[in-house]
């Protein structure tokens, strides 16, 4: 029998130990509730940009009942068109000078006489303004006051259908540029009568163009007045459907409108979209400016001005400035935590 010395076992073990890592310290216990997760933040940068070509097209209600400011048939001698082209040139100075290769012209709601029927209305020998027409302003002018003899029968939708689709290649050749932004303003104290549907329509003027390269706005009546005998409907909720201004024709103070309406016409936008559905409470919004300049902007819970800077919009996921018009060149930065990235630590947990 072969005995082994008490210093060789000590030496077995020793390597034993060592080899299998007894006796060394332990790792400290893993903690039974981790900390939580944080939502993942998603970052929007957009850049307020202008594009190169623009279509604008100004669609305006030439029948009696645009002659009523004060009561309709009223005899009065002003027209809503007078309210546009006295201020027009507030209009005209985001692109006078800016780079833009635009077309500006105007079209009629009345669908019954061969002169109108979608066809631009010539003013000056111009059927469009562009950057070459001499007295922009003035030759607008003509172009809008086209009386109040029109029909009565107002088809502001089917006139700018007709106008791109029919007249495009024919009367209106050229106006109507491939990729070019469109954007389109219409002016009337009544209802559409259209044969073409507001469904039929927003799917056909949204089909044009991507979103951020056409707006649809409406100066028109919001509410009965003096001025207007129903609402216009149709037209307000094209608007609200593809983008843009829904103006009263009541307004008394047409600058800010008009200047807000050129603005984005020259591709400067007040409507922000994001690119996932966000936890509205988590959404955050600045504008860093070309210059180095930060600001910040609150929602308003209210919708109106006097209570914050802008408002968010569920069924079309973007925020919109109310009184604000981020500047060219500037970034409109907008977080949030997205619905589908949201942990539910709870729950987690729990499995």
């Amino acid at each position: 029998m072969h005995r082994i010395g008490l210093g060789l076992l000590t030496v077995l073990f020793a390597s034993c130990v060592s080899e299998n890592q007894i006796g060394e310290d332990l790792l400290p216990p893993q903690e039974v509730n981790p900390p939580e997760l944080d939502n993942p933040v998603t970052e929007d940068r957009i850049v307020q940009s202008t594009p190169p070509v623009a279509d604008i097209t100004w669609v305006i209600d030439n029948s009696c009942s645009m002659s009523c400011v004060v009561g309709c048939h009223s005899g009065g001698s002003s027209s809503l068109a007078d309210k546009i082209t006295e201020n027009f040139g507030v209009f005209m100075q985001y692109f006078e000078g800016g780079g833009i290769d635009y077309h500006i012209g105007v079209v009629t709601t009345d669908m019954d006489q061969p002169a109108d029927s979608g066809r631009l209305q010539l003013a000056a020998g111009y059927k469009y303004i562009d950057a070459n027409t001499v007295n922009q302003v003035q030759v607008f002018g003509q172009m809008a006051r086209q009386g109040t003899g029109g029909s009565g029968n107002e088809k502001g939708l089917d006139a700018l259908h007709i106008s791109y689709e029919d007249q495009g290649n024919d009367y209106n050749a050229g106006y109507w540029r491939d990729g070019s932004a469109l954007h389109t303003v219409t002016l009337a104290n009544e209802d559409d009568a259209s044969s073409i549907s507001r469904d039929e329509f927003v799917g056909w003027y949204g089909g044009l163009r991507e979103t951020d390269n056409r707006t649809y706005s409406v100066i028109a009546c919001t509410e009965v007045s003096k001025q207007c005998r129903e609402t216009s409907d149709k037209y307000i909720s094209a608007a609200h459907e593809i983008g843009g201004f829904v103006a009263s024709v009541d307004t008394e103070n047409w600058v800010p409108l008009l200047d807000g309406l050129g603005a984005q016409a020259a591709g400067l936008r007040r409507e922000y979209y994001l690119s996932e559905m966000p936890d509205r409470d988590t959404i955050r919004v600045e504008v860093e400016l070309f210059d180095g300049g930060l600001n910040e902007f609150f929602e308003s819970p209210s919708g109106e001005v006097e209570d914050g800077d802008w408002v968010y919009s569920e069924s079309r996921n973007s925020i919109t400035f109310l009184d604000y018009m981020p500047p060219s060149a500037s970034v409109v930065v907008i977080r949030y935590e997205p619905r589908s990235a949201q942990v539910d630590v709870d729950s987690a947990v729990s499995r």
